[in-house]
């Protein structure tokens, strides 16, 4: 299996596990790759699929700087402007002024294809670029407290000085990493297996549900023998 697929199979197995309480919604977010959503409707079933914000302002900004200079205030003004109609809701809107500003500038070269790109970009994902609809939800429109979260869970811990693991310590840690990293999953600890309370604080008389993982408490380093901690 290519990459890819075993990624989406191991998503759609999270998703099983966690659909403890009737039917929920699944968010998907990525780059806009066609191929990505295809795998994540085939693996996850109905999705909300939203294009990561992050992969959009750069685009703005290539946009800007075709026609102001780069660095200037006016480019950042530029921004900030088409970014407001674009969590607005109003993609279109940018679309036809991006266009309109350069057939009246009568841009050549580099800078017509460069616009060409973004607004070819922006309508071919119109219809996933509904940040309004997003927002009003409470739908994350970007990765980035994904990705701040593999840091702080993952790299900060695995990747300290000396450090090597194997596959199983390494899984087994990570389990208990991320439970300790989680506001929401106060730690039980019992003898040779961890119990992970999870409590809603949102809705009024949400169950609760538990977890108990079996592995051990602890991690070990490999070759070391040094119990460690999450």
């Amino acid at each position: 299996m290519k990459g890819k697929e075993v990624v989406f199979g191991w998503l759609r197995k999270e998703k099983e596990q966690r659909a403890t309480e009737g039917k929920k919604q699944v968010v998907f977010l990525s780059d806009a790759e066609p191929s990505l959503e295809e795998l994540a409707r085939e693996e996850l079933g109905e999705i909300v699929s939203i294009p990561d914000l992050m992969h959009v302002t750069p685009r703005l900004w290539e946009a800007a700087h075709c026609f102001h200079a780069e660095g200037s205030d006016v480019a950042s003004a530029f921004v900030e402007k088409q970014l407001e109609k674009v969590l607005s809701g109003k993609t279109e809107y940018v679309i036809r002024g991006l266009r309109q500003s350069a057939t009246k500038q009568g841009l050549r070269g580099n800078k017509a294809k460069t616009i060409a790109q973004v607004t070819q970009y922006c309508e071919k994902n119109e219809h996933r670029m509904r940040y309004d609809e997003y927002l009003a939800a409470g739908y994350p429109i970007g990765t980035g407290p994904v990705e701040g979260a593999c840091r702080n869970v993952v790299k900060d811990r695995f990747e300290q000085t000396g450090m090597r693991w194997s596959l199983p310590g390494a899984q087994a840690m990570l389990q208990l990493r991320r439970t300790q990293q989680s506001p929401k999953r106060p730690i039980s600890m019992t003898t040779g297996t961890l119990t992970a309370t999870t409590v809603s604080t949102t809705k009024p008389n949400a169950s609760i549900r538990t977890v108990k993982l079996s592995q051990t408490l602890a991690g070990t380093e490999k070759g070391s023998g040094k119990r460690v901690t999450p």
